[in-house]
């Protein structure tokens, strides 16, 4: 599988397979977003909202959502419909954008719509940028299709088409097959598209498959996902995944099957992976003790002025966005006194080095970069000030600055948070 070669590399230090080793006491947190209401729930959205995807275009975000007006009964094709909002600010979503469509700005309404999940497609196949995944159980016939857009805001079901069926699943699903939110999406770097669909172990019991292919129609056998965890209880009710900003990496924000059958928890999980396949957990119950109600993460990520935005749905209330320094999620952290981590050997091209951290009160960092080669000392940098450094640029000596130099580096530290490096 190539990668397509980018100019700047983003290592964020929450990826301890960056590392070769850290000292005892130092551990990965996470970091207390900024949380803001970005939209209400409206009466006539009916009982059920769930499924949201955010997709970002001319730096405008548009979400998609589905409402029901019956839970558990789903007889009717029209108790289902898909709207779309949109928002500039990255916090605020108009409920009554000019859409130009129908009344309560629905934009699809049958059975497809009940998981329907919109993606943009950079490679246009078929002509368009804007595309979904949507199907399941109740679709006729059923199975996951593929929705195609000029704009994103008129989609037409007699053009779809069937990309997945039942017999195409790892394991034999049970009453309803793939009743969940599916996600589809293209990756740039290693030039394919990405399919995760949840499937049934067992009774009460759900986890996630994966596909992938390179033209949006033959897609590789389905294989189980792969997440390190010892927790035998431990499971994903949907698979929402996205690409880590300017990395190649995916994170994930999983719930499980407790807190959407019961509507009594906030049990998030949140997850990291650098293949698509094999994820480390990196923090359970995310979010716990910041939000009040209930909720269930949204598909999207973005980026805008220096801050990196996810969102989450407050049953039956709205919606939130979290706000974050870029490249802030989470980070390293030590209050032990000699705490130091040491970095794999990784090239630079250009000499130049930006890192992400925050030295706090009686805290200091201790930089030193190494010339793989002869394992010389190439730079030693000292900071012992309260100091918060989005993006600290640091120029290797001229001698250095050739292409593909092999270096590595020992940072030492105590009360230091250290979010992520980046280099050319």
């Amino acid at each position: 599988m190539s990668i397509k070669k980018i100019d700047k590399v983003v290592n964020p230090f929450f990826d301890l397979s960056f590392l070769q080793k850290y000292s005892k006491g130092v551990r990965i947190e996470c970091t207390t977003p900024v949380i803001k209401e970005c939209f209400k729930r409206e009466l006539h959205e009916g009982l059920s909202t769930n499924y949201m995807s955010i997709i970002e275009t001319d730096n405008e975000l548009k979400l998609y959502y589905r409402t029901s007006n019956v839970i558990k009964s789903l007889e009717k094709e029209d108790q289902i419909t898909c709207l779309a909002m949109s928002s500039k600010d990255n916090i605020y979503f108009d409920k009554k954008p000019n859409l130009n469509i129908i009344k309560n700005n629905i934009i699809l309404k049958n059975y497809d719509s009940h998981n329907f999940h919109a993606f943009l497609d950079p490679k246009k196949i078929n002509g368009t940028l804007y595309k979904a995944l949507a199907g399941y159980t109740f679709s006729d016939p059923p199975g996951i299709y593929l929705y195609s857009s000029t704009d994103g805001k008129n989609w037409n079901p007699d053009d779809k088409k069937l990309i997945c069926v039942k017999k195409d699943t790892l394991v034999s699903p049970m009453k309803s097959w793939c009743d969940s939110h599916n996600i589809i999406m293209y990756d740039e770097n290693r030039d394919l598209y990405w399919l995760y669909l949840r499937y049934n172990i067992r009774k009460g019991k759900r986890w996630v498959q994966y596909s992938s292919s390179r033209d949006l129609e033959n897609w590789e056998s389905f294989k189980r996902l792969s997440v390190k965890c010892k927790d035998i209880k431990f499971q994903i009710y949907s698979p929402i995944f996205m690409f880590y900003p300017e990395t190649n990496y995916m994170i994930g924000i999983t719930g499980n099957m407790d807190a959407h059958l019961n509507r009594k928890s906030k049990d998030l999980n949140l997850l990291f992976s650098k293949d698509g396949i094999n994820f480390d957990i990196i923090k359970k119950k995310w979010l716990d003790d910041k939000i009040v109600k209930p909720i269930e993460a949204m598909h999207g990520i973005h980026i805008k002025d220096d801050y990196i935005y996810l969102f989450v749905y407050e049953t039956n209330e709205g919606g939130k966005s979290l706000r974050f320094p870029t490249h802030r999620i989470c980070y390293l952290y030590s209050n032990e006194e000699n705490a130091s981590i040491t970095t794999r050997n990784f090239k630079i091209n250009k000499g130049i080095i930006e890192l992400n951290y925050e030295i706090m009160q009686d805290g200091f960092l201790d930089l030193n970069i190494f010339d793989v080669s002869n394992n010389s000392k190439i730079l030693n940098i000292k900071e012992n000030e309260v100091k918060d450094q989005l993006r600290q640029e640091i120029q290797l000596p001229n001698k250095y600055s050739n292409k593909n130099l092999e270096i590595y580096m020992i940072l030492n530290f105590n009360r230091c948070k250290l979010f992520c490096i980046s280099y050319y």
